[in-house]
């Protein structure tokens, strides 16, 4: 059996959005912005399934590769993706979901990237 492209990606990538926003739900009670901080990878103990973790931060996290990253203020109702502290270059996207206003660009990312697929 053959596998398409994207049918493993998309689905996982479902869940983990959902697993994020339950844990902001859970954090609405927090006054102060914080971060959350997201990544995933295969457990030692049961070979073949993912274990995802996600914590919240005060302090902006440094860029991790293997992260993905999210800035919350839930009392201006703020839930941001931090792609420039987010590392995930060698994950393809759905060039309908990208954007091409200036404003939404970060060079060092896309600097990063190149650097990661040239080497």
């Amino acid at each position: 059996m053959v596998q398409e492209l994207g049918e493993t990606r998309e689905p996982m990538a479902a869940d983990a959005i959902k697993y994020i926003e339950d844990f902001v739900s859970k954090m609405k009670h927090e006054k102060k912005p914080f971060y959350v901080v997201y990544c995933a990878r295969e457990n030692q103990l049961i070979p073949g399934q993912i274990r995802q973790t996600v914590k919240a931060y005060r302090e902006k996290p440094p860029a991790l590769l293997g992260v993905l990253v999210w800035y919350v203020d839930n009392s201006l109702g703020i839930m941001e993706f931090k792609p420039e502290l987010s590392a995930p270059w060698d994950i393809p996207t759905n060039p309908l979901l990208l954007s091409d206003r200036s404003e939404d660009q970060f060079v060092r990312i896309m600097e990063r990237g190149k650097q990661v697929l040239t080497a």
